[in-house]
């Protein structure tokens, strides 16, 4: 498995105050926001697809609450469709997630699984319980 260090030599790295202001450059220029996410997610699902060597396996997605859970998502979306085994957990309650990742969360709750043409991949999304509902 490739290591976080080799993949910063190999492709660099940007800060977040780097990555923020070319999103809002891009949104400037006319993409939307659903577009970045759509972009984001779909580069992101590439990366995990090259590191699991193009090959299915289970994988778990964890969201925070903002766009960059929604590119989880979207990765997740991609990743099931490739066949793999895919959980995707959001840790927050739905009425603290950005509008974007709401929609994508809402959007896989309301879905029955995401099955490829061979049946074997699928994607669930979850939002936590209440704390007092845990064992």
């Amino acid at each position: 498995m490739t290591s976080v260090g080799e993949l910063r030599r190999e492709y660099g790295a940007l800060t977040s105050d780097d990555v923020a202001a070319l999103d809002r450059a891009a949104v400037e220029s006319g993409v939307s926001v659903v577009q970045l996410m759509e972009i984001a997610g779909w580069q992101l699902a590439r990366c995990a697809w090259n590191l699991l060597h193009e090959q299915p396996a289970r994988v778990l997605v964890l969201a925070g609450r903002g766009n960059n859970g929604g590119d989880g998502l979207v990765a997740a979306r991609h990743l099931a469709t490739w066949g793999c085994d895919v959980v995707a957990r959001v840790f927050r309650k739905e009425e603290d997630l950005s509008v974007m990742l709401a929609g994508q969360v809402r959007s896989r709750l309301q879905s029955p699984p995401c099955r490829d043409t061979t049946g074997s991949a699928r994607i669930r999304a979850s939002l936590p319980r209440p704390l007092q509902d845990r064992a």
